[in-house]
This record gives structure tokens, sequence and C-alpha cells, in this order.
């Protein structure tokens, strides 16, 4: 800095103090010269770039123990994932396999259920709890009405499509059975 900026920071550091105290800054007073010198130490040498001494330096070994592990750490935290490339995205959108678009020209039990296992994100068992049905029967019957899409096309095919949002049937859920008290005798009423 030079003395010109000094000068500059001075007038800004008495204006800051007149704001503070609520009366303007004598600078005939040496009480209030000592003021703002003290403003000025604070503001240029004490708290100056205090983000910048107290930073780590990636360069530099900073952990003497295992720098090149740590500079390399250091390296991969920069870096950005490689999904954020606009470039590697849009390869991933393309090689993706749109099942929804497949199966849109099919009306069957086997497109249903594509479609049902896209909203699960293809998780059977969780399509299994809401169908309300077991694991091993929901897999028994995808391995059906997969043998039967390959084998019997569909009457509808390419003329009807199944709604992506449609509701299936679930299963019933089970009832409780309820305890019915036994009588051994008939209940009569007595009028009196």
């Amino acid at each position: 800095m030079s003395v010109d900026d000094v000068k500059q920071e001075a007038w800004l550091v008495a204006a800051d103090m007149e704001q503070k105290r609520g009366y303007p800054v004598d600078f005939d007073d040496p009480d209030d010269q000592q003021s703002v010198l003290k403003w000025l130490y604070c503001k240029l040498v004490k708290f100056a770039e205090k983000q910048m001494r107290h930073a780590i330096r990636i360069d530099k070994n900073w952990d003497q123990e295992d720098a090149e592990v740590a500079a390399s750490a250091l390296a991969r935290l920069l870096t950005s994932p490689l999904d954020s490339d606009p470039l590697v995205r849009l390869q991933q959108a393309e090689d993706e396999i749109d099942y929804a678009q497949i199966v849109r020209h099919s009306y069957s039990e086997a497109s249903a259920y594509v479609h049902l296992l896209i909203r699960f994100d293809w998780d059977v068992g969780a399509l299994a709890a809401d169908l309300r049905v077991s694991v091993q029967t929901l897999r028994k019957r995808l391995r059906v009405c997969g043998i039967k899409a390959k084998v019997q096309p569909s009457f509808f095919d390419g003329v009807a499509v199944i709604d992506p949002a449609f509701e299936p049937r679930r299963a019933r859920r089970t009832s409780v059975r309820q305890v019915v008290e036994v009588v051994d005798h008939q209940r009569h009423w007595n009028f009196g």
C-alpha cells in the first residue's frame, strides 16, 4: 500500500468512527489521532487478509507424514464428479434404454408389469409388497407372463396402449379371524 492509500483509509476509518460514536473525529485532538491509528492498525495489519494467512496451500507439503496422499485427496475433492460433465450426461441419456417406449406398443400383462417395475425402480420386493403378494409369487407371475408375451401376442398390440399410471388390482388383505363366543345354552329374555 502506498501513503496515499493509507491516507484514504484514514479518512474512511474516521467516517466509520464518526458513525459509531455519533460525533466527528477531531484530527487536532491527540486522543482522536491515537484512536484513528488504532483503527487503521486493526484494519490494515491485524485483521488484513486473515483468510489468506490461515489458508492451507495445496501445492505445499502441509502434512509432512503423507504429503502425496493428502495432496491427491485434496485434488480429488476439488475435481467435479464425472456425471457433472454435460457431454457425459448426454451420452448416458442416449445410452439408456427406454423400457417404457419399448413396451408401449404391447398390450400385454408383461408390459403392465414392466410399467409397474419402472414405477418401483425395478425393486421386485417393493412391488410385491404393494401388490400384497409374496416375492416368489410375483417372480412366478413375471416368468409366466413373459413366456406368454413371447408366444401369444395380444390382439390389441399397436392398437391400444397401457396407461403408465394405471393402478393394478391388489390382493385382498388377509382378515383376522374373530373369536366367536360359544354358548352352551340358549339365552332368553326375562319379562317380568
